[in-house]
């Protein structure tokens, strides 16, 4: 199962409506925020967290924006992810920080950026390793030192 997620503070519409482009097959869920969108697999308004939690453990691959909160749970729990950032210039979000995270994110495994939602049928067909960032101490510092790299 792919489980998509957009956080629950905006409808993200472009990337719901590339995921409803995908060939038929690998079921989908969805979890759009305030999107009244119909598309054709299952959708939620918000999951609680421990709902949230279950779906992306029972995932093939997370596919979500770039929030902070996604990216850290699909490396503590081992998912794939495949991340579409929001662009502020269409109106998706205040300012192009997800953009900024995306190109920090792009340089580790595990992790797959897509800047065209077009191409996200051709990354989920392929082979997507887990990220590599355990929870371990050393990756943990490694992580905390590059989110105050980025913060900087």
């Amino acid at each position: 199962m792919i489980f998509a997620t957009v956080g629950t503070q905006l409808p993200f519409p472009r990337l719901m409506k590339a995921l409803a482009l995908l060939p038929p097959g690998e079921p989908i869920f969805a979890q759009t925020g305030p999107d009244c969108g119909n598309y054709p697999f299952a959708t939620v308004v918000n999951l609680s967290p421990g709902d949230w939690a279950k779906r992306a453990r029972d995932s093939r691959v997370i596919v979500a924006h770039a929030g902070m909160g996604t990216v850290l749970m699909a490396i503590k729990i081992g998912k794939p992810l495949v991340v579409v950032p929001r662009d502020a210039g269409l109106g998706e979000h205040r300012n192009n920080h997800q953009k900024a995270t995306a190109r920090k994110l792009a340089r580790r495994d595990g992790i797959y950026v897509v800047w065209n939602p077009a191409e996200l049928g051709a990354v989920l067909h392929r082979p997507l390793e887990t990220p590599t960032l355990g929870l371990h101490r050393t990756a943990h510092q490694k992580l905390i030192e590059n989110v105050r790299e980025f913060l900087a």
